[in-house]
């Protein structure tokens, strides 16, 4: 299941956590084995978010970016029957 979440505006210079909390696409018993998260940009080269993993919460780090406009994470937690949960951070960079 996808997750989307519109943060609110921000600037480039902002280091972002967003605390998700993965509890609903938890079945009994399943826990959070690991994440991944990739940036997409509005123009420039991508930044690297890192994660701390604590289940059931995935923790993501956003750095500085480089350009306004709209930034999207993906995030995708491994769950530990093999399944998949995605989260879709959408964060709009004005200043």
């Amino acid at each position: 299941m996808a997750t989307f979440k519109k943060l609110s505006n921000g600037s480039k210079t902002e280091i972002r956590t967003y605390f998700w909390d993965v509890t609903d696409d938890l079945p009994g018993g399943v826990t959070v084995v690991s994440a991944t998260a990739t940036h997409f940009p509005p123009s420039e080269a991508a930044v690297t978010p890192t994660l701390v993993v604590s289940t059931p919460n995935v923790n993501v780090t956003v750095p500085a970016v480089g350009s306004t406009g709209v930034h999207v994470v993906k995030v995708i937690a491994t769950l530990s029957d093999g399944e998949t949960s995605e989260l879709f951070l959408i964060i709009p960079v004005v200043i």
